[in-house]
């Protein structure tokens, strides 16, 4: 590496230089503060760098600092606004992601795109103020899990159903996830009580809690794990720490065995969700499923000026769901691929909310067209007007049942059985 010049290089399914950050003399006289297996901290005068296992490194700015950022890679999906940027290509790429602590007023200047990115190297360059933070990032931020990608299945339901309905689900998913109630059914509500249960703080009666605990029971008794909804960024309370240990509590109680977050803090300060999705896969533990909702995901609380994602947060889930009021233009939109999938991104499982795609009359295409991109789909067991849910009065039969799962099944011999034999393949997926 030349002097004042830090070399970004990605490890994981094409080893290669992504990327340079020139920091003028920012970098001299750096000193190792603190390391331990998961990251390492370095600090001068100018600067402290903390550089994580994920793959992201934050810079804290003690005195003004010039960055310019030179891609090496040609991305098939880029996007930037302001010096937020992401660039990926089929196997990876880079994000860059300002950040200022919570009310402080901080921020950067961003000066110009030098070059195009068809045509690499091009560059950014930024002015960082004294107490402002830089978040840069290599992606896939880790290895792609293809056992783990099929080794779980999501049924999505709400309130409590009943053992029977239960039962039938799990012949073909192992992963139940009790929502809110997406429609208004006499008696049955989402699983937690109140006027605006989705807001927190998370309680139930002594019927409800028997009832939840009834689900939790009997579907540990057939094999499936069990993980209820909540909503961070729209929690009542938006401590983080208050929060955390509010779902700590419900889990001791009840031993469900992951959470589903409708959502993250979908404010400037991004750190505050990595730091969420962080301590929340150390709560739960690496065996255990994480589900997140994250259309409107950090690091900008209003993605419609331009999509920026954090595949370094996104990355400590299993499960992504993605695609909310976004208008998609038909199986070939690069949303699907550089966004929804988690292959050669966050390598997670990538999953298409797909309520305003176009030809929305055959949404099923969207989900087999998922299954293509190394991603999966929610199967929506919620009740009729009535209160009756799929398979409480008999076997399901829909085009989930007949269509979806056989086609899931045809993936999972198909590519286990590759990747067992090519462990270290890194396939083009468009």
């Amino acid at each position: 590496t030349m002097k004042n010049t830090i070399s970004c290089y990605q490890q994981l399914m094409k080893k290669r230089k992504v990327a340079t950050i020139e920091m003028g003399n920012s970098l001299a006289n750096l000193k190792i503060v603190s390391a331990d297996n998961d990251a390492a901290v370095l600090k001068n005068d100018f600067l402290s760098i903390g550089i994580q296992g994920d793959s992201l490194i934050m810079f804290y700015a003690m005195k003004d600092i010039p960055l310019k950022i030179t891609g090496n890679v040609k991305p098939k999906f880029h996007t930037r606004v302001g010096g937020y940027l992401i660039a990926l290509d089929n196997f990876g790429g880079f994000g860059v992601y300002p950040s200022s602590p919570e009310g402080s007023g901080l921020g950067y200047s961003y000066v110009k795109q030098e070059g195009s990115t068809d045509k690499p190297p091009w560059g950014i360059a930024l002015d960082i103020k004294k107490g402002y933070r830089l978040g840069f990032a290599v992606f896939p931020p880790r290895p792609f899990d293809f056992k783990r990608n099929y080794q779980w299945v999501i049924v999505h339901s709400c309130g409590y159903p009943p053992d029977k309905a239960i039962g039938e689900w799990r012949k073909y998913a192992n992963v139940l996830t009790l929502h809110a109630s997406p429609r208004k059914v006499k008696g049955l509500s989402g699983i937690w009580d109140g006027k605006c249960p989705w807001i927190g703080p998370y309680k139930l009666s002594e019927k409800s809690e028997k009832e939840f605990q009834r689900v939790i029971n009997y579907a540990h008794s057939i094999g499936m794990k069990v993980i209820p909804y909540t909503a961070p960024g729209m929690h009542s309370n938006p401590n983080l720490d208050d929060f955390l240990n509010e779902i700590k509590s419900l889990k001791d109680k009840y031993h469900f065995d992951g959470i589903y977050y409708d959502g993250l803090y979908a404010a400037y300060d991004w750190t505050k969700s990595y730091i969420l999705m962080r301590r929340t896969r150390e709560m739960f533990g690496s065996d255990n499923p994480l589900y997140i909702h994250n259309t409107q995901s950090p690091p900008l609380a209003d993605q419609r000026n331009g999509r920026i994602y954090c595949p370094f947060i996104d990355t400590y889930t299993d499960f992504l769901l993605r695609g909310e009021s976004v208008l998609i233009q038909g199986l070939n939109d690069p949303y699907l691929r550089y966004e929804v999938s988690g292959y050669g991104t966050y390598s997670g499982i990538g999953m298409l909310k797909a309520n305003r795609a176009k030809d929305i009359g055959d949404k099923m295409q969207y989900h087999l067209r998922m299954l293509e991109l190394f991603g999966q789909a929610r199967w929506g067991t919620y009740p009729d007007k009535n209160g009756v849910y799929p398979g409480e009065e008999g076997p399901v039969s829909d085009e989930w049942v007949n269509v979806f799962f056989p086609k899931l099944q045809e993936f999972k011999k198909r590519y286990m059985t590759y990747f067992q034999d090519n462990p270290n393949a890194a396939l083009v997926v468009e």
